[in-house]
């Protein structure tokens, strides 16, 4: 939920997924305030300003910027708020998660992304076929892998840490492979996580280039000939 705040000669319009959820009359130079509730993902917005004659830009005195947001509800005094600015990095009007998940769980469908916002986060517990983003994990967080006889699910990891991360089965028939080897995860495979709650034949490994983390039994020795 943002609320936005106009303090604007002579007036804006502000339209967000096509609903218009702010507009100031030509000449009416009222300070407006509204709160606008959105769903999570990317949404459209528009900005107009209109200029009808002599002076524009902040009209108040006090408030230093035309149009200000803040993050959640109404508020009446204007400094609990911050100038409406696009940084040009696509971040405008978007939020951080907070650090700490650790008592929550995400189910991740193929083709959903969990954005970790650059930091590091504590993730209860992970699953799914999904992808997730953009930080590190903290030290707890538990990634639980599905397996359904030779299929496990997979999920993708793009510039995430994994030194934090732990694997664990996600049920009791999870916790005993019968396959030697399954793909449990792709991507950008930096770190090998953490293994925990599987027979003690099983290993993690990195392979395909850092491109692929795999649960396996296989082993056997390295031999150097010359």
């Amino acid at each position: 939920m943002w609320t936005f705040i106009q303090n604007l000669d002579d007036s804006c319009l502000i339209v967000i997924d096509g609903q218009t959820v702010l507009s100031g009359r030509l000449g009416d130079m009222a300070t407006r305030i509204v709160t606008v509730p959105v769903t999570p993902g990317p949404h459209s917005i528009e900005l107009r300003f209109t200029e009808n004659t002599g002076g524009d830009g902040p009209w108040s005195g006090v408030i230093p910027w035309a149009i200000g947001i803040k993050e959640g509800a109404v508020s009446t005094t204007w400094q609990d708020y911050a100038m409406l600015a696009d940084p040009g990095d696509g971040s405008l009007l978007t939020t951080g998660l907070p650090a700490d998940y650790s008592d929550d769980s995400f189910d991740l469908a193929s083709g959903a992304t969990l954005d970790l916002g650059g930091g590091e986060c504590a993730i209860g517990t992970l699953t799914g076929d999904g992808t997730v983003a953009n930080g590190t994990f903290a030290p707890g967080s538990v990634y639980r892998v599905k397996i359904d006889g030779a299929t496990s699910t997979c999920v993708t990891f793009n510039g995430v840490d994994l030194a934090n991360l732990t694997v664990m089965p996600a049920d009791a028939a999870s916790a005993e492979p019968t396959a030697t080897t399954y793909v449990i995860a792709s991507g950008s495979i930096n770190t090998k996580p953490a293994l925990s709650g599987f027979p003690s034949k099983y290993k993690l490994i990195i392979g395909g280039n850092g491109t692929q983390l795999m649960l396996t039994s296989q082993g056997g020795a390295v031999l150097l000939l010359k």
